[in-house]
């Protein structure tokens, strides 16, 4: 139950209190008997229709009382309807011959007082008489009640004092306010149940002093002493080696009920070794409602542990502090704290986060580093700062929130932060993003701290590297700083670094923050990225990427341009950015300068920009260049010129200028368009030709083409052992298993593609290569031998080396393509097609899970003998068995990209031609249409 119901709650026992004693007024003669009147029959006549009008407002009110006003929404309406009632309940008394002037402060206490003391007034134990103030706008009553003890002895109160209030504004409905305010002077709550640590602090008997004014309202909520927002509450505290910070209140569950939490902020010492203050330290008092529907208080007074604990520490050479935060949140409570000790010359510091999940495990992360002043010569003017480590459980790395923060200085608060104690909560909120809960994660690192320099470090190299599983990723965290000179730097660069290896992708990040060169400021961002997988890539990038490139990798995608901002205050500004970037088929590269200065509400402002692109395969550029320069007036442009021009080549060369003069509103702005002019051969000078067929032939034939395939990728159930190079005297051959695949791939084309180059050079003949059904047997030049089963073996290639792409499909398409590059052959018969190779059969006796004192003898069988082992065991009989200790294989079904459709683009409506390749799916496709993925088309 929210404060506002309960609140709403007591207010409904005042509505009910003051309805019973409007439904003894419902007539005009009820109404003169209460007053005390002897009006006549006219008069009586002419009160009816205020009395009537009275009596639809008091069914109004008794309908809104029976439903339960549960929230101040309902209680402002009910609360109108009261007022109206005595609005018009006072115009019949009027008309009855009571004096417009009368007070009605006494009628009112007097009905009051007739009233046996149930309800409202018997659950607060509120005395008699009411103090009542009745106006044109509203009524306020105000109840008391002296010396209050609470059932058990744990609290008292010297006077309670609740006051409600109704204000009517006819002027501004939308604006009545009902308010109820609760004064508690002199109370006194004695701490039961107090925790060992708060104990050892205040001692045993503690009592709480203090006042409380707290006023709650339709239109502010909860309030105190006029302040809205938290509720602070003036105290003291009866205790000799405790200090009193401040109080609180506020409301917090208590096993799924609502309790008003009353808490504070110790302050205490320890034999003058470690001084202690505890946060959130308090009492709990449930809220409940009765059967009747009457709010009630409980009795019972909980203790409230402290939601975060400070400590410092001064014992002579160990000095240091830190502090621990307690946080419940739906499902779980998490810890997290920080601890810094001075120990002569060793600097510890020392973060952790530990989150407790409601049916899960408990998760944590801890980062300790230890620093050393003076630090450790290392040679070479290299010297060792400090040392630590990052440790985890039931954690993991999110790499995107490192990520993420690398422009906010997330390493440096991560590594050897400079300040602990200023910094800890934003150090704290880092390690809770960075370092989820996952059950049955594990993370651990190593750091370092590195510098050059002498007599200080002016270069600083913060390092981390972070090993996650179960699935597997090394990070690399850190944090460079180069500052000359150390104490004043004019230079001071700082590098945030990231870098990430696993087995889908190598990446690595740089952001520069708070860098700058003398007066000038510095920030961009570089990346490195090498994708492996189904989507491998290459893209390497400083500042960013060409405005027409679309196939930016995610990894990489909102790369800040370098920027170099030198703007001294001498009305003169000067800015550059820059960016360069290389991916598999193009080189990219562009920069914008601008200079101005001004002088007072007049300025001068100019700018050239510049943005190139190459394109390898098929060799070609495109070339933007910009210009302008504008003079301005408070902020309005009076007169300038912007210049552009478009170039690219070689192939035919194309070149288009334009031209505008910036003229001020009204006048229209002149401007000129050249171009586009060509000139040169449309033609490329081609290279030689190349053979495909050979070039594939070749490749295949070198004996590095070809490798065995693990038997245990394979499937097999038995795995031989290596065989000794000792034992290969003579042999220049690869030897495989039996039932071992044979695997041959070359990188220098993609098979079953039409390809129409190969680089720069044009492809002779036919430009598909198949393979077709490999051969093995005995007489490799002569009898055809024994067909075996195979499958394609697949390689990434860069489909921008093989077929002719234009600069918007360059730009677009993906950095690579698996495409067939040779074939896998499976075992089939080809154990009966080869001439086995002749040794002696060896086997071991292995017992798995236990552990003997003997090793099994190994067992050499030749001749008779080994036939006849052979024979007479079952398990020779079986064939080859399944392994013995090994569950089975769960089969994980698979669905290709397999087919593509050839369709019009703007209905995808499809041309009905379909293959299983998207290279022949393109080269079938013509003007106009488009290659989606089958099942997209219509």
């Amino acid at each position: 139950m929210a404060l506002e119901q309960f609140a709403s709650a007591l207010v409904r026992s005042l509505l009910d209190y003051l309805l019973a004693r409007l439904r003894a007024l419902l007539t005009p003669r009820d109404l003169a008997d209460f007053l005390g009147l002897t009006p006549t029959v006219a008069m009586l006549e002419a009160a009816k229709a205020e009395v009537d009008a009275a009596v639809l407002e008091v069914q109004a009110l008794e309908a809104a009382v029976d439903v339960g006003p549960s929230t101040f929404a309902q209680v402002r309406v009910a609360a109108g309807n009261l007022a109206a009632a005595i609005d018009h309940f006072r115009a019949a008394a009027v008309i009855l011959g009571l004096p417009a002037e009368a007070p009605l402060g006494p009628i009112v206490e007097n009905a009051f007082a007739a009233a046996d003391p149930a309800g409202l007034r018997r659950q607060l134990a509120l005395g008699l008489p009411p103090e009542i103030t009745l106006g044109p706008t509203g009524a306020k009553a105000l109840l008391t009640k002296n010396a209050v003890t609470i059932p058990g002895g744990v609290a008292t109160i010297d006077k309670v004092s609740l006051g409600i209030e109704l204000v009517i504004n006819r002027a501004d409905p939308a604006a009545d306010p009902f308010r109820l305010t609760l004064a508690l002077k002199g109370a006194k709550v004695a701490l039961p149940g107090i925790p060992g640590l708060v104990k050892t602090i205040v001692g045993d008997d503690v009592t709480i002093s203090a006042d409380v004014d707290l006023a709650l309202d339709t239109i502010r909520g909860l309030t105190a002493r006029g302040g809205v927002g938290p509720v602070p509450i003036p105290g003291r505290l009866a205790a000799g080696v405790a200090d009193l910070k401040d109080f609180g209140l506020s409301l917090v569950d208590q096993a799924g009920q609502e309790a008003i939490a009353v808490e504070a902020l110790l302050r205490g010492a320890l034999a003058e070794v470690m001084k202690l203050e505890l946060r959130g330290l308090g009492v709990k008092i449930p809220l409940e409602l009765g059967a009747d529907g009457i709010p009630k208080i409980g009795s019972a007074l909980l203790p409230k542990a402290p939601t975060g604990v400070a400590v410092a520490i001064n014992a002579g050479p160990v000095t240091g502090g830190g502090s621990l935060k307690v946080v419940e949140f739906p499902g779980g409570t998490r810890y997290s704290g920080h601890l810094r000790l001075r120990l002569g010359p060793v600097d510890v510091k020392a973060f952790g986060v530990l989150t407790d999940i409601s049916g899960g495990p408990v998760a944590f992360a801890v980062i300790i580093s230890v620093e050393f002043v003076p630090a450790i010569e290392l040679g070479l003017a290299f010297t060792l700062n400090g040392v630590g480590g990052i440790l985890g459980l039931n954690v993991t790395v999110d790499g995107d929130a490192l990520i993420a923060g690398l422009r906010t200085g997330i390493m440096d608060r991560l590594l050897f932060p400079p300040d602990p104690e200023k910094s800890a909560p934003d150090i704290l909120r880092s390690m809770e993003s960075v370092f989820p809960p996952r059950a049955g994660g594990f993370v651990i690192g190593p750091m370092v701290k590195l510098g050059w320099g002498q007599p200080v470090s002016f270069v600083t190299l913060r390092l981390a590297v972070v090993i996650s599983v179960p699935d597997p990723t090394v990070r690399l965290l850190g944090r460079l700083r180069i500052a000359l000179p150390e104490a004043a730097p004019i230079i001071d660069l700082n590098a945030e670094i990231y870098g990430e290896f696993s087995g889908r992708r190598i990446l690595i990040l740089c952001s520069l923050v708070n860098s700058r060169l003398a007066f000038a400021t510095l920030s961009g961002d570089f990346g490195t990225l090498i994708r492996f997988g189904d989507d491998p890539t290459f893209a390497l990038s400083a500042g960013g990427f060409h405005p027409a490139f679309t196939a930016i990798p995610p990894e990489l995608a909102g790369l800040r341009r370098l920027v170099v901002d030198f703007s001294p205050p001498l009305g003169l500004q000067l800015r550059a950015e820059g960016y360069f970037a290389v991916t598999p088929n193009t080189l990219q590269l562009g920069g914008r300068v601008e200079v101005g200065y001004s002088v007072g509400v007049a300025g001068v402002h100019g700018y050239l920009e510049l943005h190139a692109l190459v394109v390898f395969d098929p060799f070609g550029f495109m070339t933007d260049i910009k210009a302008g320069v504008s003079v301005e007036a408070l902020g309005q442009s009076l007169i300038g010129v912007d210049l552009s021009l478009h170039l690219e080549g070689p192939a035919p060369w194309v070149a288009e200028g334009r031209g505008k003069i910036n003229l001020p509103w009204p006048l229209p702005d002149p401007s000129i368009h050249v171009g586009p002019i060509e000139w040169g051969d449309k033609d490329r000078t081609q290279p030689t030709p190349v053979d495909a067929l050979g070039t594939a032939q070749t490749a295949l034939s070198t004996p590095a083409a070809w490798s065995r395939v693990d038997p245990a990728a394979h499937g097999s159930g038995v795995r031989l052992r290596e065989v000794p190079t000792s034992e290969l005297v003579g042999e220049t051959a690869t030897l495989i298993e039996p039932d071992t695949a044979l695997r041959g791939v070359q990188n220098a084309l993609p098979l079953e593609t039409n390809i129409v180059k190969m680089g720069a050079a044009p492809v002779a003949g036919e430009g598909r290569i198949v393979v077709g059904t490999p051969t093995i047997g005995p007489d490799l030049d002569g009898a055809p031998g024994s067909g075996v089963v195979f499958s394609p073996a697949l390689e990434a290639f860069p489909m921008g080396q093989y077929v002719e792409l234009t600069d918007d499909e360059a730009l677009a398409a993906p950095a690579f393509t698996d495409c067939p590059a040779g074939v896998v052959v499976n075992p089939g018969n080809l154990a009966a097609a080869l001439t086995p190779l002749e040794a002696d059969l060896r086997y071991e006796t292995v017992f798995p899970n236990e552990d003997f004192t003997f090793r099994p003898e190994r067992v050499k069988l030749i001749g008779f003998d080994l036939w006849l082992a052979l024979e007479c065991i079952a398990v020779s009989r079986a064939g080859i068995q399944p392994p013995r200790y090994t569950t089975s294989k769960q089969v994980i079904g698979l669905v290709p990209l397999d087919s593509f459709d050839v369709v019009n683009p703007a209905t995808l409506q499809s041309t009905g031609i379909a293959t299983t390749s998207w290279v022949d799916a393109r080269g079938l496709a013509v003007s106009g249409l488009a290659v989606v993925a089958a099942g997209l088309a219509r």
